[in-house]
């Protein structure tokens, strides 16, 4: 038998030390912060509800924060993650300099042309700049210039809302399927709810998803609708017998997805609300991209990658909670396989290197260079939170949004 499966025989409050010593100070560093972050993956993959951040109107720092996160958005073109966008803006003495930061990091494509995120940020900031620079706008002419902002944002980010349109069209066309099913599969919506909503969701089942404004558009006006309501009530409707696709989840995603192509025009909007109100950041900007570095690569798999082990360098023995800990994670480990997770999740890490999330680029630039934000306001912009070590980060007092 393995020195790891003989470790296994012991007390449950026995660390065995088993192999040859982890000698490497920065290496064994690595390991305790890989093991840690991938156990506390397995047991609570995510991290609590989605938080949605009430915007003040008449506070600038908040106007501010929001036109840093809606640029973030306009910035990620694609869905997945690869193009998860940060950016943090930098008060240096000869102009504003906004950093922006990507999860792939940025490449110039094959033609030589310059990386695309950067440059279509400039270009909107070039149109918002032109807003505060207008002499008393008229409310038309704003309403204009939102609208030629989403029609920009629709051609840039087009894979985006297609992906986002044809999934929207999935889900309207599988909740269509369970209204004409039995009656007892609509919960407490009535015939003519349910008519009404088929209708409805028959706007979403795009015949062609490269129209990408038109869709944005059409979800927005939607929004409001009261058929967002009885998607959210059949969503809560949870049958015992209902498969992967129930009536409950296509609801809820048909109306998640209505939300999201909404978003890009509620953006638009507010981005040039907000280049009104802190208008001084647009007078003389740079834009700068943060080169992504590249990540430290994940542990190798020794006789210390046990379950044991793991715990014995997360918690510390003499503490009071280490032998319950223990004792709770040997019976997952017995029952659910939970080192055979461990070890799984380490050798998928090492095919598929990780990156180093936007956010934590932004954040390290600023730090490692000094840099001051806007306002001596500790603010990172993000198009979608990643970050696992998010409390970590935030003892540095950087607000993450």
């Amino acid at each position: 038998m393995s020195q790891i499966h003989e470790a296994y025989r012991m007390p449950p409050n026995t660390i065995v030390r088993v192999g040859t010593p982890r000698l490497d100070k920065y290496q064994r560093l690595i390991a305790r912060l890989y093991e840690a972050m991938i156990l506390l993956w397995i047991e609570q993959p995510i991290q609590g509800p989605q938080v949605t951040v009430r915007h003040d109107n008449v506070s600038l720092i908040a106007s501010r924060r929001r036109l840093t996160t809606g640029l973030a958005h306009f910035c990620d073109w694609d869905k997945g993650g690869r193009t998860t966008t940060s950016i943090g803006i930098e008060d240096s003495e000869e102009a504003f300099i906004f950093w922006v930061a990507s999860n792939q990091g940025f490449e110039q494509d094959r033609f030589g042309s310059a990386p695309r995120t950067p440059t279509f940020l400039r270009q909107s900031l070039r149109r918002l700049q032109d807003v505060t620079q207008r002499p008393d706008p008229s409310a038309a002419w704003l309403a204009h210039e939102a609208d030629e902002l989403a029609r920009s944002f629709a051609v840039f980010a087009a894979s985006r809302i297609g992906k986002e349109a044809s999934l929207l069209s999935r889900m309207a066309t599988l909740c269509i399927g369970h209204l004409n099913g039995s009656v007892t599969r609509r919960g407490n919506v009535t015939d003519t709810e349910a008519r009404n909503l088929e209708i409805w969701l028959q706007q979403f089942q795009f015949q062609d998803a490269s129209r990408a404004y038109d869709i944005c558009r059409l979800a927005y006006n939607s929004r409001n609708d009261p058929q967002m309501d009885i998607l959210r009530r059949l969503s809560q409707e949870v049958l015992a017998d209902e498969d992967g696709e129930s009536q409950a989840k296509v609801s809820g995603n048909a109306r998640h997805f209505v939300g999201r192509l909404a978003e890009h025009i509620r953006v638009s909007k507010h981005l040039v609300e907000d280049a009104l109100r802190v208008r001084e950041v647009l007078d003389v900007f740079r834009v700068s991209e943060i080169p992504a570095p590249v990540c430290v690569q994940p542990p190798e798999i020794d006789s210390h990658s046990t379950l044991d082990s793991i715990l014995g360098r997360m918690i510390s023995k003499e503490d009071d909670e280490f032998s319950k800990v223990q004792e709770d994670l040997s019976r997952f480990k017995n029952h659910v396989g939970l080192e055979g997770q461990i070890i799984k999740q380490i050798l998928k890490l090492q095919s598929k290197p990780p990156i180093v999330h936007s956010e934590v680029q932004v954040l390290n630039h600023f730090h490692g260079r000094r840099l001051r934000f806007a306002d001596d306001d500790r603010f990172v912009g993000t198009s979608k939170l990643s970050c696992f070590c998010l409390k970590q980060i935030q003892r540095r007092k950087v607000e993450l949004h």
